[in-house]
């Protein structure tokens, strides 16, 4: 969205998993409560085989000087081990869409 503009959304529910979205996230449990933070945005997008490296380190599709690519690898790893998980949907050209879902857990006093 940096040449052309375009919208971002940031959204929060609480959400409990069934099990057929558990059958594609192996790390959480179905029927536990999740915060659901959804990120969207109306960018560039990436291809399949970019979508496919996001969380390799230091990958990269910007050019030299605009990033290093430890951006994602750094959260994926975050939310790993806060017994998260992460979904990212994207096409070229159609935006992106990064849902992450940590886990709630009750106020302790």
């Amino acid at each position: 969205m940096e040449l052309r503009g375009g919208t971002l959304g940031l959204h929060l529910k609480k959400i409990r998993f069934d099990k057929q979205r558990h059958s594609m996230m192996n790390t959480l449990v179905p029927g536990k409560p999740y915060a659901c933070i959804t990120i969207s945005d109306t960018g560039t997008g990436m291809s399949a085989g970019e979508l496919e490296r996001i969380f390799d380190p230091f990958y990269t599709t910007k050019e030299v000087g605009k990033g290093t690519g430890l951006g994602l690898p750094v959260v994926y790893g975050i939310i790993e081990a806060h017994h998260g998980g992460i979904d990212i949907e994207s096409s070229k050209n159609n935006g992106t869409t990064v849902t992450v879902f940590l886990p709630l857990v009750d106020n302790e006093t």
